[in-house]
């Protein structure tokens, strides 16, 4: 199970997720499929319950190839200290306000 990591400040602004690693201090903003992730991933969804939801959302999918991009997403965002697996650090985020968030780079 993944999550996102205690050490990410995130905002969610026309759709898309931007991410602040307060490790790093690197921002991240996600595409909308990654932003799709990224929501599930804050509610507690397991990699088979985003792959379901993405199959739904995004119709026609491939199941397999859903199942490798979430998988790749996640680490990504974990190379980025923005995700990690159960067992790793505990979970703390902060929700930034759309107006912390600006001058962000292309997205993931």
């Amino acid at each position: 199970t993944w999550r996102p990591s205690h050490e990410v400040a995130w905002s969610i602004q026309d759709g898309l997720a931007a991410l602040l690693s307060l490790r790093t201090w690197r921002y991240t903003q996600l595409d909308a499929v990654a932003s799709d992730v990224w929501r599930c991933l804050v509610r507690g969804a397991s990699v088979e319950e985003i792959v379901q939801t993405l199959i739904e959302t995004y119709e026609g999918a491939d199941e397999t190839v859903v199942r490798q991009d979430v998988i790749a997403t996640l680490r990504e965002l974990n190379t980025r200290s923005l995700a990690c697996e159960e067992g790793g650090s505990p979970t703390r985020s902060i929700t930034m306000t759309p107006a912390a968030v600006g001058g962000i780079p292309k997205p993931l």
